[in-house]
């Protein structure tokens, strides 16, 4: 009997044993399983779509755009920098480092000139204390009484030194408050590879410029009527406001007069810029723009460039499709 009790207490502790293993894990699933009922329980979202409407889309239509049709590459060019820009579309034909900072010695006076254009009325009278006599002068006498439009011709036509320090004075602020307008015009203009130092371009490690900028500076030059017609001229002589003082103005530009449709615009050099020029050119309606710097030969160079530019280009519009698929 005693065995008997004893088995029975055996399989009495067995089966609360197991029933307990049964409860704990029952207990385990049932946690484990609230959490993925929980997340997926969820009904599906309904994908929203926006409001359909209709869009007015007016494409504008395009410029014609220089195209090489001949296939013909652009000649060789000693010039550290140069480019050709057709200045309706702003289409860039050739480029050789558009945008290096290069000195840009005296094709920073188109800049000048805008400057002057902006802030005086042509008329305007200046009265030149101390004249500069360095590099490239015009001659002002001391004392001398001249208009800002014949400045303005000193300083296009035959690149003036002393003419460019003549505007800059007559500035209330002086020669430093003039050539902060001329960084201020640049910013205005959207360029970001140029800064001035002095009106002139005589060198300087802070003045700089570069081909694709001075070609933008070149088309706003030349959409101003009183500055286009001041570069195009090739000899003149221009006096005081008494008559008595006379300047003579030949043009540094060689290429005026020699080219087919070229209107000017600024030359310049230095030692240490080497030979600058900045050219515009009008054939059968297309206005191109050409710029070089540290060139061994600017006119030489210059002129293969605009007809190498205008002997392989035609213009041409070009067609967009008439359904654009987003």
């Amino acid at each position: 009997m005693p065995k008997i009790k004893q088995l029975r207490k055996f399989f009495q502790k067995l089966f609360k044993a197991k029933i307990r293993l049964i409860a704990t894990v029952g207990l385990v699933l049932f946690f484990f399983t609230i959490p993925s009922r929980l997340i997926y329980s969820f009904p599906p979202l309904e994908p929203k779509h926006p409001p359909s409407r209709e869009i007015d889309l007016q494409i504008p239509e395009p410029d014609l755009y220089p195209i090489n049709v001949t296939d013909e590459a652009a000649p060789y060019f000693s010039a550290r920098s140069a480019i050709a820009v057709d200045v309706d579309s702003k289409a860039v034909i050739y480029m050789k480092n558009p945008d290096e900072k290069l000195l840009p010695a005296s094709t920073t006076k188109m800049v000048t000139a805008l400057v002057a254009l902006d802030n005086y009325q042509l008329d305007q009278v200046a009265s030149i204390s101390s004249p500069l006599r360095e590099g490239q002068i015009m001659e002002l006498y001391e004392g001398e009484q001249i208009t800002v439009n014949n400045l303005l011709h000193g300083l296009l036509v035959y690149s003036g030194n002393d003419a460019a320090y003549a505007l800059a004075e007559l500035d209330p602020n002086g020669v430093d408050g003039y050539v902060a307008k001329m960084n201020q015009k640049v910013i205005d203009l959207g360029l970001k590879e140029t800064h001035f130092t002095n009106p002139t371009g005589l060198d300087n490690g802070n003045h700089y410029s570069s081909v694709h900028d001075l070609a933008l500076i070149g088309a706003e030059l030349m959409s101003k009527p009183e500055l286009a017609q001041i570069v195009q001229i090739q000899n003149e002589v221009v006096t005081d406001t008494s008559g008595e003082i006379t300047h003579e103005l030949t043009t540094i530009n060689e290429l005026l007069g020699q080219v087919e449709g070229l209107k000017g615009i600024k030359t310049g050099w230095t030692d240490a810029a080497g030979e600058c020029l900045v050219s515009y050119t009008e054939r059968d309606g297309h206005k191109v723009i050409t710029a070089v710097l540290g060139s061994y030969d600017r006119f030489g160079e210059t002129r293969s460039l605009i007809e190498w530019v205008f002997g392989n280009h035609e213009w041409k519009k070009v067609t967009l499709p008439k359904e654009i698929n987003p």
